[in-house]
């Protein structure tokens, strides 16, 4: 078995033959993202910026420069002091969070039909619970509000700088500015009142410096719900306020435009390969290369879906019957049996239209003869009396010249007939062969539609009393494997395999494009 190189042209087959696959999956995707988006609550994000270890132009009394400084590190410190559920808690109580109602007029519509449900449920949870006895599920606003405020605010270092940013998130924008601002005020004020202690346990309470710290101090706290936010009275510690917070205008999450892109190129490259896990877990014969490289039996045609382009059709059909004629001249055949692996590989209607065109295209004297004892169809195709036919001649009841149609000048059917005998010993002792060897002289060929031979015993028979025989194979539908086993099996049996024609084939690959790769 060949080793093919898988080329550009069968990659993008694959992407073709199961685009719809791939475009079903971008739009399940993107729906998922739509719909996970649209039950997000917009957040909007405020900050400030604060520098840290900066001094005024004239010597501070509450401070000395620091001479070994590492920003991440007072990042760090920072970061771990604003989260503390103490100092959280502070800011929570002089913003009055604990009380706040108005998170349902910035909830999305969707949001708002998920939050009503996911109330009424919790209620009647609650409910089920007080009335067994059990422990209310209900939490301390306070302490939700302390929790939400945690997940919500971020401390961030701006590298190569002794600067610091306080971010606020809040489905409220003028929200979002307030705590960011409140954050800052509280912790200036915590910083300042740490250095009092210091200067306490080191001086005395009735130090100057500790006096003048704690009277700022004093001032600080007054102004802590002032709406004037972090003025120049702030700047009073090592802290400095170098932007202040501002209300945002747009939301910083979800990014929705980012979101979908970021969708969009996870589905497609998801989307491909789950197509590509599709192809290889499928079996079958995908294309003319598979026949080649599966099977060592010829390829001789590979015959489109009829329906979906005529001009194609006639033209693989051309192909097929330039193949034939060759075939036919230079072996000498006389007789020949078409077959299939499967009832469904649409093996009749082939061999119809290779009767047909054989005897009006090529001027072969051809007789048609049904024996497909599992699926009769000639006669019904070729609108004629289903018998008496080929089972009454292999009775001896009549001669093969009596039971023929004539179609056109070129071409003669036998239909199958009927019989109450087992088509095994119907076709058995090479009855058939007796009847159609004297038929050389008579007809430039005899063509057999023959039964399948998937577990039929008539059809190996049948096709062991011919000079070839023509496989027909249904493109994705019939599995290599069980082909392969089936001729391996029959080859031995000394059934003279022609070729295989691939039925049933699909042009998925846009014409513009299949000319140029």
């Amino acid at each position: 078995m060949d080793n093919y190189e898988i080329t550009l042209r069968d990659n993008l087959r694959v992407m073709f033959k199961r685009a719809r696959i791939l475009i079903y999956f971008v739009i399940i995707a993107l729906l998922s993202c739509y719909l996970f988006v649209s039950l997000c609550t917009p957040k909007y994000k405020s900050e400030v910026k604060l520098l840290v270890s900066g001094l005024p132009q004239v010597e501070s009394p509450y401070y000395r420069q620091m001479t070994s400084f590492r920003t991440v590190d007072v990042a760090t410190t920072i970061s771990e002091v604003i989260k503390g559920r103490d100092f959280l808690r502070q800011v929570v109580l002089t913003l009055d969070l604990e009380n706040r109602e108005d998170e349902a007029s910035f909830q999305t519509p969707l949001r708002k039909a998920f939050s009503f449900l996911y109330n009424r449920v919790k209620l009647a949870t609650e409910g089920i619970q007080s009335l067994l006895g059990g422990k209310s599920g209900e939490e301390d606003k306070t302490e939700k509000a302390i929790n939400y405020l945690s997940k919500n605010i971020d401390v961030e270092s701006i590298e190569r700088t002794d600067v610091v940013r306080v971010i606020a998130y809040d489905y409220n924008p003028q929200m979002a500015a307030k705590i960011a601002d409140r954050l800052v005020k509280v912790f200036i004020i915590y910083n300042m009142q740490q250095q009092a202690f210091s200067y306490q346990s080191k001086y005395g309470e009735k130090h100057p410096r500790l006096v003048q710290l704690e009277n700022e101090i004093k001032k600080m706290k007054n102004e802590l719900n002032d709406e004037a936010g972090l003025t120049e009275n702030w700047n009073r510690s090592n802290i400095k306020v170098i932007n202040q917070a501002y209300v945002p205008t747009r939301p910083a999450t979800p990014k929705k435009g980012l979101i979908f892109v970021v969708v969009i190129i996870l589905s497609v490259i998801g989307g491909i390969i789950f197509v590509y896990i599709l192809e290889s877990l499928d079996h079958s014969f995908r294309s003319s290369r598979d026949v080649e490289k599966y099977m060592d039996v010829p390829l001789l045609a590979t015959i489109p879906v009829y329906s979906k382009s005529k001009k194609q059709f006639d033209n693989s059909f051309n192909i097929l019957l330039a193949h034939f004629y060759l075939l036919v001249k230079e072996r000498n055949l006389k007789n020949m049996a078409i077959t299939s692996y499967d009832l469904k590989d649409g093996k009749t209607f082939v061999v119809k239209k290779l009767a047909e065109n054989l005897s009006k295209k090529n001027g072969f004297k051809t007789l048609l003869i049904d024996a497909n004892f599992k699926n009769s169809s000639l006669h019904k195709l070729f609108n004629k009396s289903d018998k008496p036919g080929i089972s009454e001649v292999l009775e001896g009841k009549f001669k093969i010249e009596t039971v023929k149609h004539e179609i056109n000048e070129n071409l003669d059917l036998v239909v199958l007939g009927k019989t109450e005998l087992n088509p095994t010993v119907l076709v058995g002792s090479d009855a058939l062969k007796k009847i159609i060897d004297p038929l050389a002289d008579k007809y430039d060929i005899v063509l057999i539609d023959a039964p399948y031979l998937k577990d039929s015993t008539e059809s190996a028979l049948l096709c062991k009393q011919v000079q070839s025989t023509t496989l027909i194979i249904k493109e994705e539908h019939t599995r290599r494997e069980a082909v392969r086993d089936m001729l391996g099996k029959y080859g031995t049996e000394k059934i003279n395999f022609l070729g295989v024609i691939l039925n049933n084939h699909n042009y998925y690959i846009p014409g513009f494009i299949y000319k140029n790769v």
